[in-house]
């Protein structure tokens, strides 16, 4: 397992005889670049990751699957319990693998569906019986349908040599991002590239004027004509003794009747702040994500009435939709017997909000959903002595239906 771990996680080198700078292999200008964006921009999903917004957002996103409790279920006919004992639940919820914790791995399974639209862990079987899943790099994989058309191959390059194996669809954990041919996943920053070339162009002129001391263009006038050389010299020499916080309020002075006249340029000509704060909302439109929840406080109304709401938007549309997408791969390809299943928790989300969970308890309690023994385990509590609380509770003003405005049976009588 070791052995293909490692492989699996190597990057390839760009100075590798295989595909060297200056031959690259087709796969390596994949990886590097994503395309030129409509702003002159080059993005890929690493450039993409490296926009603040995009950071948090992809940040949350993963952080908030990889903390949810991940329990594996067995069905017992109309209901399910948990089976602690089963294979995969140690994997699923401890380690993966011997060098990934879960939240770890799941945290990296996240990531690479939201910004490079598929993720791929390798199920590796041990001779001695063990299984762990292997991540693989999202690059260095590509997917092909068999002569059937009915089955997937999923062929992986597991080494910087360049050498591949293949996968059966069995032996590959496979979770997309939206596909258009229901076979792999849309790359998000591939499609929205022009998105995030003008994110990255935007931050990167408001880092550029603000290393030039937050002043616009010069053009130096000068009485005589200059050779080119002298010119680079000399806007050289300008440059490196007065541009940069560092030389404020420096002191220039002109010769030989050199005159300096300053290009106004002010950031609101060129609609900076506000194509800053669109760029923004549209990264977290795409990544589902409500603004105030990555400290974008300006709008907050977006889908709910307050900040409660939102939050709960983004339980219900964001988080939720991708937890079935990976519980339904691990049930096609961890658990075949059809019994089992695994489930994320998402009353995990209240952990944090005391109140919160405290009101679901008491509801749960008082409707003999939950015992108090039950929300105790829940809450790392152990039992009440004498099994006190292990019996459920209800009201004792209810009834039954067929029973309204009927004299209740004493104690000992029955009903007919």
């Amino acid at each position: 397992m070791m052995r293909l771990l490692a492989e699996a996680l190597l990057r390839a080198s760009p100075e590798n005889p295989s595909t060297s700078l200056a031959n690259p292999a087709k796969w390596l200008l994949e990886w590097v670049s994503g395309g030129p964006s409509a702003s002159g921009v080059t993005v890929n999903e690493e450039k993409a990751l490296g926009v603040p917004i995009a950071y948090a957002c992809a940040s949350l996103v993963s952080r908030t699957l990889a903390s949810l409790p991940l329990h594996v279920y067995r069905s017992t006919g109309r209901f399910a319990e948990p089976d602690p004992e089963h294979w995969a639940q140690p994997l699923l919820a401890l380690a993966p693998n011997e060098l990934h914790t879960a939240f770890v791995w799941r945290e990296l399974m996240a990531l690479h569906a939201l910004l490079w639209g598929n993720h791929y862990s390798a199920i590796d079987m041990a001779p001695d019986g063990g299984v762990s899943f292997v991540p693989l790099l999202p690059g260095s994989v590509r997917v092909r349908i068999t002569s059937t058309g009915r089955r997937k191959v999923y062929v992986a390059r597991l080494s910087d040599d360049g050498a591949e194996k293949e996968f059966r669809e069995d032996e590959i954990i496979h979770v997309p991002a939206i596909s258009a041919d229901g076979i792999t996943g849309i790359s998000p920053v591939r499609k929205l590239r022009n998105m995030y070339g003008s994110a990255i162009a935007t931050e990167t002129f408001g880092a550029k004027f603000f290393a030039n001391d937050a002043r616009p263009s010069v053009i130096m006038e000068v009485p005589a004509k200059m050779s080119e050389s002298a010119q680079q010299s000399l806007t050289h020499s300008l440059y490196e003794k007065f541009s940069g916080a560092e030389n404020k309020w420096k002191v220039l002075v002109l010769e030989q009747g050199a005159k300096m006249h300053m290009v106004q340029m002010p950031l609101e000509d060129a609609q900076f702040l506000g194509l800053r704060g669109l760029d923004n909302s549209l990264i977290c439109a795409a990544f589902g994500v409500p603004p105030h929840m990555v400290g974008l406080t300006e709008k907050v109304t977006s889908f709910g009435s307050g900040l409660t709401d939102l939050t709960l938007g983004f339980s219900k549309f964001t988080i939720l939709p991708w937890c079935l997408k990976m519980e339904l791969e691990y049930r096609r390809k961890l658990f075949t017997d059809g019994r089992h299943f695994a489930k994320h928790s998402l009353a995990g989300l209240e952990r944090g909000d005391l109140k919160t969970r405290n009101d679901a308890y008491q509801l749960a309690v008082n409707n003999g959903l939950l015992t108090i023994d039950e929300v105790r385990e829940l809450e790392d509590l152990p039992p009440h002595a004498g099994g006190i609380g292990a019996r459920p509770l209800v009201p004792v003003n209810l009834q039954r239906l067929d029973q309204v405005g009927t004299t209740p049976p004493k104690e000992g009588e029955t009903k007919p």
